[in-house]
């Protein structure tokens, strides 16, 4: 059984162009209650997160990539960027290289 995706599929376009335009890290969208973030965060891809400047704190102003959703795009990324791909083979391989002699 397979199971059916709450986003669109120009929907997960759009956030794997986020997710390379923000480069996997935190940001503060012009709207972070927009619907489109709604969606993406039952999803599992976003989750809402405190900004800050200076000393102020702006609650679930930024938006902040969850684990799951940070390795789906990187995967998805990865099939669409062969050179992009072949790095992040490279980087799981030494991870495991440098966690099998430690």
């Amino acid at each position: 059984m397979q199971m059916k995706s709450i986003l669109s599929p120009r929907e997960t376009e759009f956030l794997v162009d986020l997710f390379r335009k923000s480069k996997g890290e935190p940001w503060e969208p012009n709207n972070p209650k927009h619907p489109f973030f709604d969606k993406a965060i039952k999803a599992g891809y976003l989750r809402r997160a405190d900004g800050r400047c200076g000393f102020e704190r702006f609650k679930d102003s930024f938006v902040a990539w969850t684990e799951a959703g940070h390795n789906a795009l990187t995967l998805s990324e990865a099939v669409m960027e062969p050179v992009r791909r072949q790095e992040i083979i490279r980087h799981r391989a030494m991870g495991i290289v440098n966690a099998a002699t430690n």
